[in-house]
Protein backbone atom coordinates (compact mmCIF):
# COMPACT_ATOMS: atom_id res chain seq x y z
CA UNK A 1 0.00 0.00 0.00
CA UNK A 2 1.31 3.47 -0.84
CA UNK A 3 0.31 6.97 0.10
CA UNK A 4 0.91 10.36 -1.50
CA UNK A 5 3.26 12.76 0.24
CA UNK A 6 1.98 16.25 0.90
CA UNK A 7 4.32 18.44 -1.16
CA UNK A 8 5.79 16.74 -4.22
CA UNK A 9 3.20 14.07 -4.99
CA UNK A 10 5.62 11.13 -4.74
CA UNK A 11 4.53 8.00 -2.94
CA UNK A 12 6.02 6.08 -0.04
CA UNK A 13 5.20 2.55 1.07
CA UNK A 14 4.26 1.71 4.66
CA UNK A 15 7.81 0.65 5.64
CA UNK A 16 9.22 3.99 4.42
CA UNK A 17 6.56 5.91 6.33
CA UNK A 18 7.31 3.99 9.55
CA UNK A 19 11.08 4.34 9.16
CA UNK A 20 11.15 7.99 8.15
CA UNK A 21 8.28 9.40 10.16
CA UNK A 22 7.76 6.92 13.06
CA UNK A 23 4.10 6.54 12.18
CA UNK A 24 4.11 2.88 13.06
CA UNK A 25 0.58 2.26 14.23
CA UNK A 26 1.13 0.13 17.34
CA UNK A 27 4.27 -0.31 19.45
CA UNK A 28 4.66 -3.36 21.70
CA UNK A 29 7.11 -3.76 24.58
CA UNK A 30 7.54 -6.93 26.63
CA UNK A 31 9.48 -7.23 29.87
CA UNK A 32 10.11 -10.37 31.88
CA UNK A 33 11.95 -11.20 35.08
CA UNK A 34 12.29 -14.77 36.38
CA UNK A 35 14.25 -13.91 39.54
CA UNK A 36 12.47 -14.65 42.81
CA UNK A 37 12.01 -11.69 45.17
CA UNK A 38 11.01 -12.17 48.79
CA UNK A 39 10.30 -9.91 51.73
CA UNK A 40 9.35 -10.12 55.37
CA UNK A 41 8.06 -6.56 55.53
CA UNK A 42 4.35 -6.63 56.32
CA UNK A 43 1.76 -4.59 54.45
CA UNK A 44 4.30 -2.19 52.91
CA UNK A 45 4.63 -1.75 49.15
CA UNK A 46 8.11 -2.54 47.82
CA UNK A 47 9.73 -2.38 44.40
CA UNK A 48 10.68 -5.72 42.89
CA UNK A 49 14.47 -5.73 42.45
CA UNK A 50 15.29 -5.22 38.72
CA UNK A 51 11.53 -5.11 38.10
CA UNK A 52 11.45 -1.83 36.17
CA UNK A 53 11.72 -0.81 32.54
CA UNK A 54 11.37 2.48 30.67
CA UNK A 55 9.97 3.17 27.22
CA UNK A 56 10.86 6.20 25.11
CA UNK A 57 8.05 7.64 23.01
CA UNK A 58 6.58 10.84 21.61
CA UNK A 59 5.08 13.32 24.09
CA UNK A 60 1.38 12.58 24.52
CA UNK A 61 1.65 9.01 23.28
CA UNK A 62 -1.30 6.80 24.18
CA UNK A 63 -0.97 3.63 26.26
CA UNK A 64 -3.52 1.19 24.86
CA UNK A 65 -3.12 -1.85 27.08
CA UNK A 66 -1.01 -3.46 29.78
CA UNK A 67 -0.85 -7.12 30.75
CA UNK A 68 0.83 -8.32 33.93
CA UNK A 69 1.48 -11.89 35.04
CA UNK A 70 3.39 -13.19 38.08
CA UNK A 71 3.79 -16.25 40.27
CA UNK A 72 3.32 -15.62 44.02
CA UNK A 73 3.18 -17.41 47.38
CA UNK A 74 3.50 -16.77 51.13
CA UNK A 75 5.41 -18.76 53.75
CA UNK A 76 2.39 -19.22 55.98
CA UNK A 77 -1.08 -20.39 55.02
CA UNK A 78 -2.50 -17.49 57.08
CA UNK A 79 -0.51 -14.90 55.12
CA UNK A 80 -1.17 -12.89 51.96
CA UNK A 81 0.69 -11.32 49.03
CA UNK A 82 -0.42 -8.72 46.47
CA UNK A 83 1.17 -7.15 43.41
CA UNK A 84 0.75 -4.26 40.99
CA UNK A 85 2.54 -2.32 38.23
CA UNK A 86 3.34 1.36 38.91
CA UNK A 87 3.41 3.73 35.91
CA UNK A 88 5.37 6.99 36.26
CA UNK A 89 6.74 9.88 34.22
CA UNK A 90 8.10 13.32 35.05
CA UNK A 91 4.69 15.02 34.66
CA UNK A 92 2.43 11.96 34.49
CA UNK A 93 0.22 11.48 37.53
CA UNK A 94 1.35 8.12 38.95
CA UNK A 95 -0.98 5.29 37.93
CA UNK A 96 -1.20 1.68 39.06
CA UNK A 97 -2.84 -1.47 37.83
CA UNK A 98 -5.68 -1.94 40.31
CA UNK A 99 -8.76 -4.10 40.91
CA UNK A 100 -12.10 -2.42 41.44
CA UNK A 101 -15.00 -4.25 43.06
CA UNK A 102 -18.07 -4.22 40.85
CA UNK A 103 -21.51 -4.95 42.33
CA UNK A 104 -24.65 -5.62 40.35
CA UNK A 105 -27.60 -3.36 41.06
CA UNK A 106 -29.34 -5.85 43.35
CA UNK A 107 -26.14 -6.54 45.32
CA UNK A 108 -26.49 -10.28 44.87
CA UNK A 109 -23.05 -10.75 43.30
CA UNK A 110 -19.81 -8.90 42.83
CA UNK A 111 -16.62 -9.33 40.89
CA UNK A 112 -13.34 -7.54 40.36
CA UNK A 113 -12.27 -5.76 37.21
CA UNK A 114 -8.69 -4.62 36.48
CA UNK A 115 -8.33 -0.87 35.86
CA UNK A 116 -5.71 1.89 35.90
CA UNK A 117 -6.03 4.02 39.01
CA UNK A 118 -4.10 6.64 40.97
CA UNK A 119 -4.55 4.50 44.12
CA UNK A 120 -1.83 1.98 44.89
CA UNK A 121 -3.77 -1.24 45.28
CA UNK A 122 -3.13 -4.79 44.16
CA UNK A 123 -4.15 -5.96 40.72
CA UNK A 124 -4.08 -9.50 42.06
CA UNK A 125 -3.90 -10.86 45.55
CA UNK A 126 -3.32 -14.29 47.10
CA UNK A 127 -4.20 -15.42 50.58
CA UNK A 128 -3.78 -18.67 52.50
CA UNK A 129 -1.35 -20.41 50.19
CA UNK A 130 2.17 -21.68 50.66
CA UNK A 131 2.41 -23.05 47.11
CA UNK A 132 3.24 -20.94 44.06
CA UNK A 133 0.25 -19.91 41.96
CA UNK A 134 0.17 -17.97 38.68
CA UNK A 135 -1.89 -14.78 38.46
CA UNK A 136 -2.53 -12.41 35.59
CA UNK A 137 -4.56 -9.38 34.57
CA UNK A 138 -4.95 -7.13 31.55
CA UNK A 139 -6.17 -3.56 31.36
CA UNK A 140 -7.32 -1.98 28.10
CA UNK A 141 -7.89 1.52 29.38
CA UNK A 142 -6.26 4.32 27.35
CA UNK A 143 -3.81 6.51 29.27
CA UNK A 144 -2.13 9.58 27.77
CA UNK A 145 1.64 9.52 28.41
CA UNK A 146 2.51 13.28 28.47
CA UNK A 147 6.29 12.87 28.76
CA UNK A 148 8.82 11.44 26.29
CA UNK A 149 9.61 8.48 28.56
CA UNK A 150 7.53 6.40 30.94
CA UNK A 151 8.68 3.92 33.59
CA UNK A 152 6.85 0.75 34.59
CA UNK A 153 7.79 -0.73 38.01
CA UNK A 154 6.54 -4.06 39.41
CA UNK A 155 5.66 -3.76 43.12
CA UNK A 156 4.47 -6.18 45.79
CA UNK A 157 3.49 -6.40 49.45
CA UNK A 158 2.26 -8.98 51.93
CA UNK A 159 2.41 -10.53 55.35
CA UNK A 160 4.83 -13.11 56.73
CA UNK A 161 7.53 -13.95 54.19
CA UNK A 162 6.03 -13.47 50.73
CA UNK A 163 7.48 -14.29 47.32
CA UNK A 164 7.06 -13.23 43.70
CA UNK A 165 8.79 -14.59 40.60
CA UNK A 166 8.34 -15.27 36.87
CA UNK A 167 6.97 -11.78 36.21
CA UNK A 168 5.90 -10.59 32.77
CA UNK A 169 4.64 -7.16 31.64
CA UNK A 170 3.46 -6.51 28.10
CA UNK A 171 2.35 -3.06 26.91
CA UNK A 172 1.02 -1.68 23.66
CA UNK A 173 0.97 2.01 22.79
CA UNK A 174 0.84 4.43 19.87
CA UNK A 175 2.96 7.55 19.43
CA UNK A 176 0.33 9.38 17.44
CA UNK A 177 -3.42 9.26 17.63
CA UNK A 178 -6.36 11.47 16.69
CA UNK A 179 -9.30 12.43 18.89
CA UNK A 180 -12.49 11.98 16.87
Amino acid sequence: MAWTEFVNGTTADADEVNTNFDYQMIHKKSFSLATENSSVVGATWEDVTDGAFTITHQANALLLSITFRATMKVSDAAGYVGSTVKITGSTLTTNYMDQKLIHNTSGSWSSYAPVLSTNEEYVFYETATSAYNIYGASVSQPLILPDTSTTFQIRYYGSHTHYIKDMFVDITYVNYYTED
